[in-house]
């Protein structure tokens, strides 16, 4: 869930707490007003909400590892992610008997090929990380940390 509170200049504070396609109508609206008219603007997040919009990664940014490794974990994460995705896609659209073959064939090429590069990017990833962590002479407690980030 997503509150959000806005304040005007010599107005009553403004408030919505809905459902996100709810709320983005609410910050559209908003975004149509006149900008000096609003004098501040407060976003709370759910639990759910804090993992979708980037939470997912506070266990990176709370680590204690250098930037660029924290940078670098996280475009992992993100990669493996979309990875996952596409691949999820992949199967769905294979199992999908609703369209023909060469329809089926066509998705699929495009498909695989996004997944090949989305691979090559995991790999040159990991080629950074590891630069990464090798320039910056880490800890053995801090290489645990590095693999256990790499693990979540």
């Amino acid at each position: 869930m997503i509150s959000l509170d806005v304040k005007f200049n010599g107005a009553a504070p403004w408030q919505a707490t809905d459902t996100p396609a709810s709320t983005q109508t609410a910050v559209d609206t908003l975004a149509s007003e006149s900008p000096a008219a609003v004098t501040g603007i407060k976003v709370s997040l759910s639990r759910e909400g804090v993992a979708k919009a980037g939470g997912a990664n506070q266990d990176i940014e709370q680590s204690g590892l250098p930037p660029t490794i924290q940078q670098t974990l996280k475009i992992i994460r993100e990669l493996k992610k979309q990875l996952e995705e596409k691949m999820n896609e992949l199967k769905a659209l294979m199992a999908n008997r609703q369209i023909s073959d060469s329809q089926r064939q066509a998705r699929a090429s495009g498909l695989q090929a996004a997944i090949g590069a989305l691979q090559g990017a995991l790999a040159t990833a990991n080629a950074s990380l590891a630069k990464a962590m090798k320039d910056s002479g880490l800890s053995v407690e801090q290489l645990g940390k590095v693999a256990s980030l790499l693990g979540n």
